[in-house]
This record gives structure tokens, C-alpha cells and sequence, in this order.
């Protein structure tokens, strides 16, 4: 009897922890639209921003991407809008000095001009951190791992994102052999509006084993009330493909290199800091399905770590409007435990014939918990 139920165990404690391999739903449920882009006068609103290489790299595009940061901007209030997280690939083509007028219409310094424009529209005013993607680094994507990010989006862009002695987030930036320092791998802590502690780790694409160590040192002093934010830009496939943590992909960069399912199971899932891990770069398909995943699993203290893929840059295939607009609107509710999940583009609102500005099925609107 004891050798049955000690098996028993065994059987359980494996599901847990190779939960990975199978798409969980812990706490995830669907919501019936209201349209409304608030629910409570006390909640506080964190916006997503998907790639938003498409938007910068054909000029036709970028009046779209300047309407998503323009509205953020406008709608800080009703939004109660305080932090803004970029998934990356800011840019298509990070050091491209003669574009070919089909892949794009900007040079790399023309698609980095347009982002900070853009970027500058929040830099005064919340957080704004971003992450490296596959095209932000190389010549066109990820030939190698220098990148002009930091001459754009740098610790003196704003005050939020200022060294925590001189009144910002920023805690540490990672000392990479090929970039310096800079917010490409970056860690940073907030307090929320409720006193909620955050903390944050934004890490390159497809981190290199260097960078997963640091920032595994950063995790290891924070607080154990702190909620844990993971931002890396590829990670997670799509619902397409069934919402699983990616395998190793074929770059130029992929010697050293952490797919999702790595950073998963030798990063995130023994550790006890990360609640959430957004991320952008898979567009499987043109379809919602295809740009769009989400997962929850348990990690290894049985807390529940929210997984949340976002993209829409293949909107109209590859050289489309670059993704119609769309934000991600995570509504943090005062109960201290609730979050909505809603999907929004003001581009849409700007201009209705184009579409419908709420996306309401069940991939795109429903609430999540933090925690156990």
C-alpha cells in the first residue's frame, strides 16, 4: 500500500512540474463584453505594445503607430495608465542604410527615429520599458548581437527610467561584452498606485547564458511580496500552435542563445520571483489565433506564472498596416489579486470602417488572478 501511494506522489509531483508540456488554464476566465475600457474607479490600467516593426519600417505606417502612443498618452487618466511595456522588435531593420522599397521604406536610422518619436509621446509621463527583439540587433535581423537601441531608448530618455538613486526604476543593467549597458537587459522596481511592489527584468532576445545568470542574481533579492514581471521577446508560441514555450529558433546569434522552453524550465519554473512573462515576435499566421498565445503553470512553489504572448504586425501579411493598432489593456483591480485582460486599438476608433475597436472572444478579453 505504501510503494502505491508513495508511486502516487511521484505521479503528481511529475504532472506539476512538467506542466509545461500540456496548455493549463488555472485561473483564466472569459468575460462577456461591456465596452468599457475600465471597470473601477480605484483599478490601474498597464499597457501592452506588440512589435511595432511593421508600423515604423513603411512610412504609410507610421501615422497608425503614432495613434496607439497619442492615445495612451490622452487616456492616462481614464485609464489610470501606469506602466507601458514594449514587447520588442521596435524596429525591422536595426542598421539597414539602403531599404529595398518591398521589405521597407525606411533606412534602420529612420525606423529608430520614428519609435522614439513615438516613445516620446510616454517618456515624460509612465514607465515605458521596452525589450530587445530578433530585429533590433544585427544589420537586419540578428546577424549578430550590436544594436542602436541605447542610442534612442537610454537610462536619460526619462525619469522613470533613471537609476533608482536618482529618483527612477532602473535598478541594474546587465554589462553586456557587445553593448555596454544598457536596457536591453535591464532590471528595475516599482510601487504601484495601491503600494503593490513590482519588480520587473527585461531580458535581450533569446538571452544569452550570461544574461539569464545576471539576471537570475536579480531575482534573488527581491521580496517575497513583490510581483515578478518577466519581459523577453520570444518566448511563447501562438493558440495556433497550441500555446507552447518556443524551441531553439535558426539566427545567426543561436550559439548562445535561451529558447522559451529553456528559460522556462531552468530559469522561471524552480524559482519563486516571476508572476507574469510577456512577450511578442510569433505571428504564425495572419489570423488572431496565429498572433496571440497565453499559458499558466504552476512553478515549483505551486504559485501560478501567467504566460502571455502578443503580437499583430502580420495584420495584411508581412508588408500590412504593421497591426491595426491593437494595445493590450491589463486592468490591475483593487482587490490586489484580479487582473482584465482587454484588447483595444484606437486606430479602430480613429477609423471604424477598418473594423471594430474591441476584440471580445475569449483569446482577446478575460481576467486572471495573481498567485496561488
Amino acid at each position: 500500500m505504501k510503494k502505491r501511494i508513495y508511486f502516487g506522489l511521484l505521479i503528481i509531483l511529475f504532472a506539476v512540474t512538467s506542466c509545461i508540456t500540456a496548455n493549463m488554464l488555472i485561473n483564466k476566465q472569459s468575460l462577456v463584453a461591456d465596452g468599457k475600457l475600465r471597470s473601477s474607479g480605484e483599478s490601474w490600467t498597464m499597457a501592452i505594445i506588440p512589435d511595432t516593426q511593421t508600423y515604423v519600417k513603411f512610412e504609410r505606417n507610421h501615422e497608425d503607430y503614432l495613434t496607439m502612443m497619442r492615445w495612451l498618452r490622452e487616456k492616462k487618466d481614464e485609464l489610470n495608465l501606469q506602466m507601458v511595456l514594449q514587447v520588442g522588435d521596435l524596429v525591422e531593420q536595426n542598421d539597414w542604410p539602403e531599404p529595398d522599397g518591398s521589405s521597407g521604406d525606411q533606412t534602420g536610422k529612420q525606423q529608430w527615429e520614428t519609435v522614439l518619436k513615438g516613445a516620446e509621446e510616454l517618456l515624460d509621463i509612465v514607465p515605458f520599458i521596452v525589450c530587445g527583439g530578433n530585429h533590433d540587433i544585427g544589420s537586419t535581423n540578428a546577424e549578430h548581437r550590436a544594436s542602436f537601441l541605447n542610442d534612442y531608448i537610454n537610462p536619460d530618455a526619462s525619469p522613470f527610467l533613471a537609476p533608482v538613486d536618482n529618483g527612477g526604476l532602473l535598478v541594474e543593467m546587465w554589462d553586456d561584452p557587445t553593448n555596454g549597458k544598457t536596457l536591453l537587459n535591464a532590471f528595475y522596481r516599482w510601487t504601484s498606485p495601491d503600494g503593490r511592489k513590482f519588480h520587473i527584468l527585461s531580458l535581450e532576445f533569446a538571452p544569452r547564458k550570461a544574461a539569464v545568470e545576471w539576471g537570475d542574481a536579480m531575482l534573488d533579492g527581491v521580496d517575497d511580496d513583490s510581483v515578478g514581471i518577466f519581459l523577453t521577446h520570444s518566448y511563447l508560441s501562438s493558440d495556433l500552435l497550441d500555446n507552447v514555450p518556443l524551441s531553439p529558433e535558426n539566427y545567426a546569434v543561436k550559439s548562445d542563445a535561451t529558447p522559451g522552453k529553456a528559460l522556462w524550465k531552468n530559469f522561471v519554473q524552480d524559482g519563486d520571483k516571476v508572476d507574469f512573462i510577456f512577450c511578442g515576435h510569433v505571428a504564425d499566421n495572419e489570423g488572431i489565433d496565429g498572433q496571440v498565445g497565453f499559458r499558466q503553470d504552476l512553478n515549483a512553489d505551486g504559485d501560478v506564472v501567467s504566460q502571455m504572448m502578443f503580437n499583430a504586425q502580420r495584420n495584411g501579411g508581412w508588408h500590412g498596416t504593421g497591426g491595426d493598432g491593437w494595445l493590450r489593456l491589463l486592468e490591475f483591480l483593487p482587490d490586489g489579486k484580479s487582473v482584465i485582460v482587454r484588447t483595444y486599438s484606437p486606430v479602430l476608433e480613429k477609423d471604424p470602417s477598418r473594423g471594430e475597436s474591441f476584440r471580445t472572444s475569449p483569446i482577446d478579453y478575460f481576467s486572471i488572478k495573481i498567485g496561488k
